[in-house]
């Protein structure tokens, strides 16, 4: 089983919520999670974004870039990398493009026993 953490960030808290809400609005989502492979296809916002719309200063100075975090969880590698070959993952492309959303990831593969 592979997880894959991706981090979206933009320039405020509105303009994640619209690029959330037109994925949403494209079928996409619910379409990846239905492809085979799939586990789990989640998107989350932290709780500290209630408190700001683009920054949010940290005690020790740090600043945290506003973001929507999603966990992907799949069988395997290859089912996730289907799943970037589907239209629909195209569709994802541009949505980020429009909003200008950046994204990191980190991948963590689970042995299985």
């Amino acid at each position: 089983m592979t997880n894959f953490f991706v981090r979206y960030r933009a320039a405020s808290l509105d303009t994640l919520v619209r690029f959330y809400a037109e994925l949403q609005l494209s079928g996409g989502v619910e379409k990846t999670r239905e492809e085979k492979g799939c586990i789990r296809y989640e998107y989350f916002f932290p709780a500290y974004t209630l408190f700001d719309t683009t920054v949010l200063e940290q005690k020790d100075g740090l600043k945290r870039e506003v973001e929507l975090l999603l966990w992907e969880q799949w069988e395997s590698i290859e089912d996730q990398e289907a799943h970037m070959k589907m239209p629909h993952f195209k569709v994802f492309g541009e949505l980020k493009e429009k909003y200008g959303v950046e994204t990191s990831f980190e991948v963590q593969n689970i042995a299985e026993k």
